[in-house]
């Protein structure tokens, strides 16, 4: 995998849409709005509404976090999704498998991580070459990674779901390697699967 996919996962591993998504990778403040998620710099950030993650810890159904429809939109036009074991849980890769079925394109990892808290992405704050705190739709989510990759087009992403679990997201523009668009789709699959999260019964 890519710098930016294995950097998260080796921790111990353009814009959004119509739901709020605060915060950008050039901002160096926390993003603030009403609803969003209180941060104790020590301790990461409190999620007062969890959300209910734990199907999607089945690696059966880690991939259903994401249509079809929602990955296009993420500029992945011939997607091809399937789970794919990390040291910290169960992700879902996918790829732009292209018109003929030729593997090109841009790429995205998604995936709850058990083993990684709030707690654990807030202690990477000035630890991590990049730390941009900010949030979607009043979740706290955190664009950051070990590796910097984001000239090479790569970026990753916390997303704080429980005060003991985050999803991290990973997403690298192999087209145009954009850093500011990768992160940009990173944020948007983050609203994206909080959309999802606020579904799930």
């Amino acid at each position: 995998m890519l710098a930016v996919l294995t950097g998260l996962v080796l921790l111990g591993s353009v814009t959004a849409c119509s739901s709020e998504v605060s915060g950008s990778a050039g901002d160096s403040t926390p993003a603030s709005s009403a609803g969003s998620a209180q941060v104790d710099p020590a301790a990461g950030p409190s999620v007062p509404r969890p959300l209910n993650i734990q199907p999607y810890l089945d690696e059966r159904n880690v991939c259903l976090l994401l249509g079809k429809s929602e990955v296009n939109a993420l500029g992945i036009a011939h997607p091809k999704a399937k789970p794919k074991k990390d040291s910290l849980g169960t992700v879902c890769a996918v790829t732009d498998s292209g018109a003929d079925g030729v593997a090109e394109g841009n790429t995205l990892n998604y995936g709850p991580q058990p083993s990684f808290s709030p707690s654990d992405l807030y202690k990477k704050k000035g630890v991590w070459p990049y730390f941009v705190p900010g949030s979607v739709q009043g979740y706290s989510a955190v664009v950051g990674d070990s590796t910097d990759n984001r000239k090479n087009g790569g970026c990753g992403l916390g997303l704080a779901v429980t005060d003991k679990m985050v999803v991290n997201i990973w997403y690298n523009d192999d087209k145009t390697k954009n850093g500011d668009y990768a992160c940009g789709m990173a944020k948007k699959a983050a609203d994206e699967i909080v959309t999802t999260l606020k579904k799930t019964k």
